[in-house]
């Protein structure tokens, strides 16, 4: 077994030193700053789009072909550009934490126990499908957030659109938060602290973001928080945990795309 396997891929501390040392609490506000990097371009990028539309509805031509971004378009729009600028951020501190090696940094390594994943797998989706229940027949609608108003609004809309979200959702959503949580965090934290902690300190800001969805959204993805952790630790590293968070967003976004009501 290679290095990376015995280390990583095994939850112990990645041999070698980072190319700058990091403390953890220094590594949460790196993460944080990259969140904020984020909003703050996705804002930034549809507020120009959205300048040049209006530029181009006031004139001649634009009266007469005028061009329109609405609201779940440009939400939608929004998080594609936030999930693109944090697959980039996850990957450049993966870097910074693995010595100048990405790979090293985020946690690569072959998937084991493959399974003991579909096991996860399957533990997973039945928490998916559980947590789908409850939010379709016993959440008020007050509880539904950003994610759900913008899938409600794609739902109908065209099939580019669709196939947008669920990029988005199946792609890029499940890479950057792996890159983030299970992957430079995870690698920088157990350096410092064991397995158990290690899981607790990556899976409670991710289910945080979560509650911009609704504040009691993170109550039912705390199973599959755990799944994932689980998987990372056990599973081969950050390889097993992205193969399982894609599948459980595919699973769970066809559904509300084909049959929301």
């Amino acid at each position: 077994m290679d290095a990376l396997s015995r280390s990583d891929v095994a939850g112990l501390a990645v041999p070698g030193p980072a190319r700058r040392p990091e403390r953890p609490l220094r590594m949460f506000c790196l993460a944080l700053a990259w969140l904020v990097a984020a909003s703050a371009a996705a804002w930034a990028c549809v507020f120009a789009i959205r300048v040049l539309v209006g530029i181009h509805n006031r004139s001649p031509l634009g009266r007469a072909h005028a061009w329109h971004l609405g609201r779940p378009h440009a939400e939608l729009l929004m998080l594609l550009i936030a999930d693109v600028v944090l697959v980039f951020a996850g990957w450049r501190r993966g870097a910074a934490v693995g010595g100048g090696d990405p790979r090293l940094g985020l946690g690569f390594g072959p998937i084991r126990r493959p399974g003991l994943l579909l096991a996860f797998v399957t533990l997973g989706e039945a928490a998916v499908f559980g947590w789908a229940v409850l939010f379709y027949f016993v959440l008020p609608p007050a509880d539904h957030g950003v994610i759900s108003t913008l899938v409600a609004g794609i739902s109908h809309a065209s099939l580019l659109a669709q196939a947008a979200t669920l990029f988005g959702a199946v792609v890029l959503s499940p890479l950057w938060e792996e890159f983030f949580f299970r992957g430079w965090l995870w690698t920088g934290l157990r350096r410092y602290w064991g397995a158990l902690p290690a899981m607790v300190a990556t899976t409670v800001p991710w289910l945080a973001l979560h509650m911009f969805d609704g504040l009691l959204r993170p109550l039912y993805l705390l199973p599959m928080g755990v799944m994932l952790c689980l998987a990372r630790q056990y599973c081969g590293g950050i390889r097993a945990s992205i193969t399982l968070h894609v599948l459980n967003n595919l699973i769970a976004m066809w559904p509300l795309l084909l049959l929301h009501p």
